[in-house]
């Protein structure tokens, strides 16, 4: 009986009537306002309430629609996402990587170069460090070789490894105190060097 009284007032055309019934109570149950606007346009007849009810249910049916077409337009996209990764599995072959029995997870194998390590060379300085394998700038290196061998060795455990102060006067057998003096001091002559 609600629904016919509100089908007249051209919110709903376009909708059938058991859906338009399910869309009215949840209308009406997502605020008390819209119980009160349908109590004064519809049940007293009042046309400017009725107005005001037509436009906020017509807003709340955008909204529904809204959210609707967003929800089936994920689901559409997710599906085509996941019909497109089966076709590539499908073509392509991961030889290194299998999938864990336990836990149904691809693992990913890798090829092991032990040719050169890297990492040593850049971590282990040789008795005089060599910032040239790391500094390519050529003003900057000139202005490093500039430096005393403790500045430099400083430098290098505090700004390439990355160790803090403690570690370095730890390492060195040296104060914390005298490794930040240093650092700073050979910091201060790179840039006075490089006219920074």
């Amino acid at each position: 009986n609600d629904c016919r009284v509100l089908q007249q007032t051209k919110v709903y055309r376009g909708i059938g009537g058991g859906e338009m019934h399910r869309l009215l109570r949840e209308f009406l149950r997502e605020d008390d306002e819209n119980e009160n606007l349908y109590y004064l346009g519809i049940v007293l007849n009042n046309n400017e309430y009725r107005k005001k009810l037509e436009d906020e249910f017509n807003d709340y049916l955008f909204r529904t629609h809204l959210v609707s077409y967003i929800k089936k337009s994920i689901k559409y996209t997710s599906y085509k996402i996941k019909t497109k990764i089966k076709l590539l599995n499908k073509r392509e072959k991961k030889i290194l990587n299998v999938v864990d029995e336990e836990f149904q997870e691809e693992r990913i194998y890798t090829i092991r170069d032990d040719s050169i390590d890297y990492i040593d060379i850049i971590t282990k300085p040789s008795e005089t460090v060599d910032f040239s394998n790391i500094i390519k700038d050529q003003k900057i290196l000139k202005a490093i070789d500039m430096l005393t061998d403790r500045q430099k060795e400083i430098l290098y455990k505090c700004i390439i490894l990355g160790l803090d102060d403690k570690t370095v006067a730890k390492s060195l057998n040296i104060s914390v105190q005298s490794v930040n003096k240093t650092k700073n001091a050979a910091i201060r002559n790179i840039r006075k060097l490089i006219g920074v």
